[in-house]
């Protein structure tokens, strides 16, 4: 029942009926609440409808299932920042890196949330760590200049970023 349940739930989402997935995945639940396959149909269909509180809801419920998965702690960072709620997004990226201390993503939303919070040293900390994990990523490195910046590290800012005559090559990269 659970495959053909998860299957109906997917298949709205997948189609962009991200309520009618919400209801679905929810209807699933009852008869089979540890399913994390439900939640995470949740988790994604409120976030596309942009009702991050319950995404993150969502993934907390993700959490208490699967406490070692780095992913749904970084999720659940993610949403929580959306959703306004930064002391608790921070504790997640934190819970996240602690499992998985290289994990690009997280680094990279950690470092935006810290942006967010003012905290320019932290932040350049974690966007250089991005840089670290994955140095092909433009993304990590323009936040990681960013961030230099805001600190007064002009050098290292400039090391991050091509001249600006290669800017074109940097931009094309970025996508």
């Amino acid at each position: 029942m659970a495959s053909t349940a998860f299957d109906a739930a997917a298949a709205e989402y997948r189609a962009g009926r991200y309520e009618q997935a919400v209801a679905l995945a929810r209807q699933s639940l009852i008869a089979e609440p540890d399913d994390d396959r439900f939640w995470i149909v949740i988790a994604m269909a409120a976030h596309k409808l942009g009702r991050f509180e319950e995404a993150a809801t969502a993934f907390r419920q993700l959490t208490e299932l699967k406490a070692a998965s780095a992913e749904h702690w970084s999720n659940l960072g993610y949403m929580l920042r959306l959703a306004g709620q930064q002391q608790e997004a921070e504790a997640a990226f934190v819970e996240a890196l602690r499992i998985a201390p290289a994990a690009y993503g997280t680094l990279l939303n950690y470092g935006l949330l810290l942006m967010d919070m003012s905290r320019f040293g932290a932040a350049r900390h974690r966007f250089l760590d991005a840089v670290e994990a994955d140095p092909s990523q433009p993304e990590a490195r323009i936040y990681a200049a960013s961030a230099c910046f805001e600190c007064g590290d002009i050098v290292r800012a400039e090391q991050l970023l091509p001249p600006p005559g290669e800017w074109n090559a940097l931009d094309a990269e970025a996508r």
